[in-house]
């Protein structure tokens, strides 16, 4: 079982809807399927300051190895094949964020969780506010 926390308000940001998403499901996703127990908590925040608009995906797995974080968002590349899937779910959040003029990065260390950060800039966020 996973407790999945969403703030009540978020920035609303200028983007496709559905390429949205499919990022969001791959993160959300992601965490949930390469967790190293079977329950566990994955957090989704955003932040903002003058120029972007940042959404973190948290979660309280086993990390990344740094050995391997750069390269997990390169195509097919998988860190394990216990689990299904065919290595593209990175690299297309990274190809999709990036055509928003934004970026992906990950904060992760063995044994403490993974943080994901995708950014867009301010200039694509609606000035309205979103309730979720």
């Amino acid at each position: 079982t996973f407790l999945i926390t969403k703030p009540t308000t978020m920035p609303a940001i200028d983007v496709d809807p559905i390429a949205f998403e499919a990022v969001m499901r791959n993160l959300i996703g992601n965490a949930i399927k390469h967790h190293d127990a079977a329950e566990g908590i994955v957090e989704v925040t955003a932040t903002d300051d003058s120029g972007s608009v940042y959404i973190h995906v948290r979660d309280d797995g086993a990390g990344i190895p740094e050995e391997f974080q750069e390269s997990i968002f390169e195509p097919f590349q998988r860190l394990s094949t216990d689990n299904a899937g065919s290595g593209l779910g990175l690299a297309f959040i990274k190809k999709t964020v990036e055509n928003w003029g934004g970026q992906v990065t990950l904060l992760s260390s063995k044994g403490a969780g993974s943080t994901f950060t995708i950014s867009v800039p301010k200039e694509r966020v609606k000035e309205s506010q979103l309730a979720s």
